[in-house]
């Protein structure tokens, strides 16, 4: 009285189709993919018949590959050899170099290449845009990313100045929002910060690691890290023009 049977005999049927569907699974060699349905057909008290269900599953087909170790040599025999480019090693050490720039901060006007610290505010129709509200904002004179003419209008401005101005965004900018929007911002200079940039010597070579003692093995380093992401850029793309290759000769 005490036994839910109904519970009893779900988790009796449970077991028992677990145990023998697993049984029917490897005898066929299927690989099953995703859970399979299960629908309980009799529960018979002949004890011969014993359990009847039915099982509706979905199976990864009989795949007859072609000859992919011949496919694989032939576009092997297609690998790019790898060359790194001097101007990418100086690309990669003008940006280590930026990178440990330190900033001071100047009582003077902002130029192009100083830092500043700005809190700005844009509009458009006198409607506020919340994209557009931006505080404690720092970024690089020049290199901001803002709408074209934004940079511009905080040079020769000084800390603790509140700058007014209006630009349109180009129908192409990044924000899909602004494109060919006439925008009004407000921008508050709260700090303007001075760059200094250590020269690539070998004194800035050890202060990027123990490795390094001078600025040749930075840049060894460098051009050895480029032509290992090029190797492998090289050999994801034969990997992948194999597997388009045998996918396309296979039979299902």
């Amino acid at each position: 009285q005490a036994i839910d049977k109904e519970e009893v005999f779900s988790h009796a049927a449970e077991k028992a189709v677990r145990s023998s569907f697993k049984d029917v699974v490897e005898e066929n060699e299927w690989t099953v993919i995703d859970q399979p349905k299960v629908t309980i057909k009799d529960a018979s008290k002949n004890k011969e018949i014993g359990l009847e269900y039915e099982v509706e599953l979905i199976v990864l087909p009989d795949v007859e590959l072609p000859d992919y170790k011949k496919i694989a040599k032939k576009i092997f025999e297609e690998k790019k050899p790898v060359v790194v480019e001097e101007k990418e090693v100086n690309d990669a050490l003008k940006w280590l170099e930026e990178s440990r720039a330190t900033l001071a901060s100047v009582e003077r006007e902002a130029r192009m290449g100083d830092v500043v610290e700005v809190d700005i505010r844009g509009s458009a129709d006198g409607e506020a845009l919340p994209k557009a509200m931006i505080r404690n904002d720092r970024f690089l004179l020049g290199k901001s990313h803002f709408i074209p003419g934004f940079d511009e209008k905080l040079v020769g401005h000084c800390a603790g100045d509140t700058i007014t101005f209006s630009l349109t965004a180009p129908a192409e900018f990044w924000q899909k929002e602004f494109q060919n929007k006439s925008i009004d911002f407000t921008a508050k200079l709260k700090g303007v910060f001075e760059r200094a940039i250590a020269p690539l010597d070998d004194a800035f070579a050890k202060t990027l690691g123990t490795q390094f003692q001078t600025i040749a093995d930075v840049t060894k380093n460098i051009t050895e890290g480029i032509t290992f992401e090029k190797e492998e850029k090289e050999k994801e793309r034969l990997r992948i023009k194999i597997l388009k290759e045998i996918a396309s000769h296979a039979k299902m």
